[in-house]
């Protein structure tokens, strides 16, 4: 029985081994430019979120001060134009961050 654990363990530790040494080496070539798709996208997500962030929150804060202050809809338009202006900064400074840094 003592035979069989060990023979078990040591296919084991050789199986282990080689799942360690794939996996480092995908590391590896993601790092080097081989797997770059799931960068990119990541930054394209990024980028449209903070673009999505901007006009939303401006149309929030613009809602709320409308119904708050009964300007109804003037604050929603100009926040709503405001949020959009601080999307598109936003989106700007991301992907320039991104061109950078080289996650392109």
């Amino acid at each position: 029985m003592t035979d069989d654990d060990s023979r078990e363990s040591k296919d084991f530790d050789e199986r282990l081994k080689a799942l360690r040494e794939k996996l480092d080496d995908d590391a590896g070539s993601a790092r080097s430019g081989g797997g770059n798709q799931p960068a990119s996208s990541s930054v394209g997500g990024r980028i449209a979120a903070d673009f999505i962030a901007g006009i939303v929150g401006g149309a929030l804060l613009g809602y709320v001060l409308d119904w708050w202050l009964g300007t109804s809809p003037w604050l929603l338009v100009i926040f709503l134009l405001l949020g959009f202006g601080s999307g598109v900064v936003n989106s700007y400074r991301s992907a320039k961050r991104a061109s950078e840094s080289g996650e392109q």
